[in-house]
């Protein structure tokens, strides 16, 4: 253990320096929102009760979605950007509410709130948006998280425990976030799929020749299925196995199978099913290991079962479907880096709403990483702000000109005002 008073005999803590702040960062993502007309967007689709005097709803979402990437996750850690007169001063004289007006404001929205949020995430996504190619892949997931006091909608979900529900979409080449609804805890999410489809075929049909769904088994059912064949795109849905279905993978000749991985087979196969029609199934099957239990109908393997519309090999197919696990990645990202882990209002509605918010946040960091050097393209948000947001800086007038100056150990300098000059040529 190292005693600090030998080499600090006397040491004091005191508020001394003024003109500087340690969220100089936030100048990259405010000019994206001056610059594009995000207080435009957002004044003419979030309709609150309107006053006379106060603060307006672009002001109000802005200043959260400030808080968010900066790091907050509760309406206290707002109390710090409130008190930094130097951010306000560098963000061109932004003030920044009270907490207790961010929480007000929250707490009273109520769905129709939360569906203009989601209208507006959905123009500035069609706004900002860069098809890399003709095909989009769309990865489809929901995820648990625990409801810790008395909020509305928490109920005992398949975790054993009081949870509410996220249903997300993520765009897999650029990992924007497409779609986000909350639901209850005791929710089926595989009852909003049809809903969530309609809603991303008008919003991507005009940027893209064809769609492919990557979804999960937990979604799957015959009327989902249906429903994505009518969109005339393709899908690829992980099926959940019937004691009819098992009793059918016996059936399959052993030619059919071919080598996938080590100690894995795989084939592609077509069965009629009563009532559904003809389907197109994926298989993989590795052996059962050595004290793992075992299955009623064929104990020796264990199956893997896709059922899909798309053409190509068996291994090429899972392949494909295997990479949406990347989607649990950006999922971890909303969590632990936006702060979802858990919501800060007690009402159903107002979480729905900052959901929403939080959804204009991740998408605005996705944004920022475009604008800067391919090595950040999959970087997480911890480095965005270890890199770019938590830099201390001030703004100064040398000359009539207003400089912004950043410490001269740092070594992002060039790629920091690389962002700025992008998003101020936004329009």
């Amino acid at each position: 253990m190292v005693n600090l008073s030998k080499f600090f005999p006397k040491f004091q803590v005191r508020n001394c320096l003024t003109g500087v702040t340690s969220l100089g960062g936030l100048i990259i993502p405010h000019l994206l929102a001056i610059h594009a007309g995000f207080g435009d967007i957002i004044s003419s689709n979030v309709s609150r009760k309107k006053r006379d005097k106060g603060y307006s709803d672009f002001y109000l979402i802005w200043t959260i979605v400030l808080g968010l990437l900066a790091g907050c996750e509760h309406f206290r850690d707002y109390k710090k950007l409130y008190f930094d007169k130097s951010l306000s001063s560098l963000l061109n004289g932004w003030r920044f509410p009270h907490w207790d007006v961010i929480r007000k404001y929250v707490s009273c929205a109520n769905i129709s709130h939360a569906l203009q949020m989601k209208r507006v995430n959905s123009i500035l996504f069609s706004r900002f948006h860069k098809p890399n190619n003709k095909v989009a892949v769309i990865d489809i997931d929901s995820s648990l998280i625990s409801a810790k006091g008395r909020k509305q909608g928490a109920r005992f979900a398949y975790n054993g425990a009081r949870s509410l529900q996220y249903l997300f979409a993520f765009m897999a080449s650029s990992a924007e976030l497409l779609y986000s609804k909350l639901l209850k805890g005791s929710a089926t999410a595989k009852k909003e799929l049809p809903r969530l489809i309609k809603d991303i075929v008008n919003q991507c049909e005009a940027k893209y020749k064809k769609l492919v769904f990557r979804i999960d088994a937990g979604f799957y059912t015959n009327n989902n299925i249906v429903t994505l064949e009518k969109t005339g795109h393709e899908y690829i849905v992980g099926y959940q196995q019937s004691i009819w279905f098992k009793r059918r993978l016996q059936e399959i000749p052993e030619r059919k199978w071919s080598f996938y991985r080590k100690g894995r087979q795989c084939c592609k196969v077509t069965f009629d099913i009563s009532m559904q029609g003809k389907r197109t199934f994926v298989i993989m099957r590795k052996e059962t290991p050595k004290g793992a239990q075992l299955d009623l109908f064929d104990g020796r393997y264990q199956y893997h079962v896709l059922v899909t519309n798309m053409k190509g090999s068996a291994k090429r197919l899972l392949n494909f479907y295997f990479k949406r696990g990347n989607c649990e990645n950006f999922i971890r990202e909303l969590k632990s880096g936006l702060g979802l882990n858990k919501l800060p209002c007690h009402r159903f509605n107002a979480n729905a709403f900052w959901l929403q918010i939080s959804q204009l946040a991740y998408n605005v960091s996705i944004w920022i990483k475009q604008a800067l050097p391919k090595q950040y393209a999959q970087s997480r948000l911890k480095t965005l702000r270890f890199n770019f947001l938590h830099i201390p800086a001030r703004l100064t007038y040398p000359n009539n000109i207003t400089t912004i100056d950043l410490p001269d150990f740092y070594d992002q300098t060039h790629h920091f005002s690389q962002a700025c000059s992008y998003f101020r040529k936004v329009a």
